[in-house]
């Protein structure tokens, strides 16, 4: 599922512009869908027929159905689905690129459009000609470059950024940090200098986790601190899905006269229907927890639960690595809730909260951060982090011979000193603390003969 948020910060008080919701998203049952499907169908000639709630009515049998192509951009997720024979799986990085870049212009146009209704924008003052941002979070699994890049190459390709001269699309924050600035900018809790606290942003592909310290709460710019970089796991809403179709088709499948009777693709719309969402959606929630429905349905509950319990149990897993990493402090009165974390020795004085709008915790925290961004002098929200990656530059460097064991040597003829070549200067270390606001800054010579210029 894919969600769009926008802003247009007020002049005197950005802080005070009101963060709209896009809800009108094409082919949708109701007026008030807060994400749109990310899903493609393709026609004959490998062009998109339709696209997210829209998909639901191309039953063509010519058309095929890509969906969940995002996480894709990962070679080893695109290896692990091929692996596993995922129908639908893209061929290579490449495809899923093309599908990324098919599903963003669709969803570009729309944008657009709705924008352009709701500013009222008129032909003298055309949409290519005002100053627009386009905000993008990643994944925290994404920790190469490459992918990013090859995503940045997919928005770019589907219009963000690129209609208008002022119009500029960033990749930023990743989902769990963005959904920390929600955290920190919207909740109802009062946090105190020094709290720490763990976001975690269960999305339809990849589960983040932010562990955060609060370094400044004066409002109206409150300030974080990554305290350490938290990989996120792949496990999300799609693969309940998937488990769920699974489970269903181990009931089905048995009884062949049934299967016959059944309309096609009957399971896979079943799985895409607003009641399973709804069912998926409120699990665990008194009323669904009940044990008897208005039918008796012995071990429906316990099946639903089986489909949850790894999940859950994955990202129990990670929290716990986070409360071993430090000892969490009480955020005002202890009451801790359940998730299974209350027999943790640092768990006894934690608060679990869920946020108020969950589904859009990320795109509001994009916009949130920018507009402290404009409003307090390009002062982020998340003041430091850590860095996800090392990154350095190949140069040569002067022999060591504790450092330098069996690497390539060459005596530069210049200055007759003997170098190990080859070599990385790393301006940024993985887990180094970044300030996003200060230059890495490193110093590289290079000599050269007298007569003879730059290559």
């Amino acid at each position: 599922m894919s969600g769009v948020a926008w802003a247009r910060p007020q002049a005197t008080n950005a802080l005070q512009s009101p963060i709209q919701v896009i809800h009108n998203w094409p082919g949708c049952s109701t007026r008030n869908e807060q994400k749109v499907p990310t899903c493609l169908v393709y026609g004959r000639h490998e062009r998109p027929t339709s696209w997210g709630f829209i998909c639901e009515d191309d039953d063509d049998f010519e058309t095929k159905r890509r969906e969940f192509f995002k996480i894709f951009l990962d070679k080893m997720n695109l290896l692990e689905a091929q692996i596993k024979g995922l129908q639908g799986a893209p061929e290579s990085v490449a495809q899923a690129q093309k599908f990324v870049t098919d599903y963003l212009s669709e969803v570009y146009v729309h944008v657009k459009s709705t924008i352009e209704h709701q500013t009222g924008i008129g032909p003298f003052t055309g949409w290519k000609d005002l100053a627009v941002e386009f905000l993008f979070s990643v994944p925290t699994t994404w920790r190469s470059f490459k992918i990013i890049n090859t995503f940045k190459e997919a928005i770019k390709n589907a219009g963000f950024g690129a209609e208008g001269p002022r119009h500029v699309a960033t990749v930023d924050l990743t989902e769990s940090e963005a959904a920390a600035v929600a955290t920190i900018k919207s909740t109802a809790i009062t946090f105190e200098k020094d709290d720490i606290f763990l976001s975690v942003d269960a999305g339809g592909g990849t589960t983040d986790f932010a562990l955060m310290q609060v370094v400044e709460t004066k409002e109206p710019f409150p300030t974080l601190k990554q305290l350490t970089q938290v990989d996120g796991v792949g496990i999300g809403s799609t693969l309940i899905d998937r488990a769920f179709l699974d489970l269903v088709e181990d009931r089905v499948f048995p009884f062949s006269e049934l299967v016959d009777q059944l309309p096609p693709d009957c399971i896979e719309k079943l799985v895409r229907s607003d009641k399973f969402r709804t069912a998926k959606h409120k699990f665990g929630e008194r009323v669904y927890n009940a044990a008897v429905y208005k039918l008796p349905m012995e071990g429906v509950g316990e099946d639903m639960q089986s489909i949850f319990d790894p999940h859950i149990n994955s990202m129990l897993k990670k929290i716990r690595e986070q409360l071993d990493f430090v000892r969490l402090k009480a955020f005002g009165n202890p009451q801790v809730q359940d998730l299974s974390l209350n027999p943790h020795p640092n768990a006894v004085h934690i608060k679990i909260v869920q946020a108020h709008d969950p589904q859009l915790v990320v795109v509001k925290g994009l916009i949130l951060d920018r507009l402290q961004k404009l409003e307090s002098g390009d002062k982020p929200v998340l003041a430091t982090r850590k860095a996800r990656a090392s990154y350095g530059v190949m140069c040569k460097m002067k022999y060591n011979p504790q450092i330098h064991f069996q690497e390539e040597l060459k005596t530069d003829p210049l200055d007759g000193q003997v170098y190990a070549m080859s070599q990385i200067d790393w301006l940024i270390r993985k887990g180094d603390d970044i300030d996003p606001n200060l230059p890495i800054i490193s110093t590289f010579n290079q000599k050269i003969a007298k007569g003879s210029t730059l290559a």
